[in-house]
């Protein structure tokens, strides 16, 4: 009897068929589709490859700067120079300047970062390198400018600028300068050129800054900063009107002999053309001006018992 119903029960299980002339039509597809994906992954790598090795290199250099390991950043520096032969390498340089100068501009790592941009675009040929440390003399960190000067007379040491545009946008930057070491450095990279005009009088209009930053570091023995604000701003006054000078000026000497020192060397100015800013005071009136506002430290006063 169970024979009987096991015979008459139909297979429930699904027929297999099986067609011999089925053609892999499902498997071709996919095979076109990743060979259109890879061959699309290659353009894509083609167009975007020389910005990611100018990224690459970039990358390299903050690594390096982060780790203070000269080796690898002279690496990274050289292989971007030699990336601009075929690369927009000053391009990107251009906007890191521009973009590191406006958001958190006086962060070490990121002045540092900018300043060895300018490195790179001074051994890079051509205007737009030029343009671009140019950009670098306008920045908002005094250290980042103050290589900027640097780095343009470089360029011309190393034949890849006219000394004449290099002078010029050297005394542009130093014209607008308010960092009066910065102004000195601009300075001194430009009677390192040659370049400085012939005339005194004409060197004499941009230097009064120097004579202000005399009277401004008045204060102060060797061991302060006022010392090396005196002698930064005689170093920028005698490279911007020459060594045959008429006056004699030590910023390491006594208050009373700078002082004196001083009024002579302001005299010298006004007798050879110098022109004074609109405001700005003679020696006798700034020197009366002092004693008027008391400016001058007090010496401590001593109680009855001399202590």
């Amino acid at each position: 009897m169970e024979e009987k119903i096991a015979a008459e029960t139909p297979d429930a299980s699904p027929e297999v068929v099986i067609d011999s002339e089925a053609k892999p039509g499902v498997d071709k597809l996919l095979v076109a589709i990743c060979l259109a994906l890879w061959l699309g992954a290659l353009i894509v790598l083609f167009v975007r490859a020389p910005g990611m090795r100018i990224n690459w290199q970039l990358g390299n250099l903050k690594q390096a700067l982060d780790t203070a390991n000269e080796d690898d950043a002279e690496a990274a520096i050289a292989a971007l120079v030699e990336l601009a032969e075929s690369n927009d390498v000053v391009g990107q340089i251009r906007e890191e300047l521009e973009e590191g100068a406006q958001f958190d501009p006086y962060r070490q790592d990121k002045i540092l970062f900018r300043i060895a941009l300018v490195q790179v675009a001074q051994r890079i040929s051509g205007e737009e390198a030029f343009e671009s440390i140019c950009v670098a003399t306008k920045d908002p960190d005094p250290r980042v400018r103050r290589f900027s000067y640097v780095a343009l007379r470089g360029r011309v040491t190393d034949g890849l600028c006219e000394r004449r545009d290099a002078a010029v946008a050297i005394m542009e930057g130093a014209n607008h300068e308010t960092d009066l070491v910065g102004r000195v450095v601009a300075i001194q990279q430009v009677a390192d050129l040659d370049a400085l005009p012939e005339k005194l009088e004409t060197r004499l209009l941009g230097a009064w800054p120097f004579v202000e930053g005399l009277r401004g570091a008045r204060v102060g023995g060797k061991e302060t900063p006022s010392y090396i604000l005196r002698k930064a701003s005689l170093d920028g006054f005698k490279a911007l009107v020459g060594d045959d000078v008429e006056f004699d000026y030590d910023p390491g000497a006594d208050l009373e002999a700078r002082d004196a020192q001083l009024e002579a060397l302001e005299a010298w100015f006004d007798a050879h053309g110098g022109t004074r800013p609109e405001g700005a005071t003679s020696h006798a009136d700034w020197k009366a001006s002092l004693t008027q506002t008391n400016t001058d430290p007090q010496p401590p006063v001593e109680d009855e018992q001399g202590q």
